[in-house]
């Protein structure tokens, strides 16, 4: 029996291990799409930076015309502060919920025990129950504990558009 209980006990921590690099991997491969996007983004926004230029330079068309054309160009400007990487990083990773899902699905076969107000644990259970209704967009009205910085992404408009799909009339708060 001991000798079941220790190959059980390397078993499983082999299978954190091996947990733990694939987030690592999920997260690395955020980071470089993230890089990716940004230095297109910075090489997008020189350009209009350029034309806007040449635009301003253009005297042989009047200023109306000029900051009509100006305005064109700026239409799509964001009043919103640009995020940061880290922000963009965990942004990326919640676009990527086919690689998320493969990760957290076998662990659910798993039965981790710890104390009833764990974040982590009852993060684990609710995607679980979220999964199981066959929900794949989180109720306006979920309680699932989410740290300060993730709180954007969960609490945000664009929940449909980061699922492969929408609710439909089922409510997505599996407590209900």
């Amino acid at each position: 029996m001991f000798f079941l209980r220790v190959t059980l006990l390397e078993l499983t921590d082999s299978l954190l291990y091996q947990t733990g690099r694939r987030v690592c991997d999920l997260v690395r491969h955020a980071y470089d799409r993230t890089k990716t996007r940004q230095a297109r983004s910075a090489a997008e926004y020189r350009q209009e930076l350029i034309t806007i230029k040449a635009l301003v330079d253009d005297t042989s068309r009047p200023a109306e015309e000029r900051l009509a054309d100006i305005g064109t160009l700026l239409k799509d400007l964001s009043e919103k502060a640009p995020a940061s990487h880290a922000a963009s990083v965990r942004e990326t990773l919640a676009d990527d919920h086919h690689r998320i899902r493969n990760l957290l699905l076998p662990l659910r076969e798993l039965a981790f025990a710890g104390r009833e107000a764990e974040p982590s644990l009852r993060q684990l259970e609710f995607i679980g129950q979220l999964h199981d209704s066959g929900a794949t967009e989180l109720s306006r009205d979920c309680d699932v504990p989410v740290s300060a910085s993730w709180r954007d992404i969960v609490e945000g408009d664009d929940r449909a558009e980061r699922t492969t799909g929408r609710c439909g009339d089922r409510r997505c708060n599996p407590s209900q």
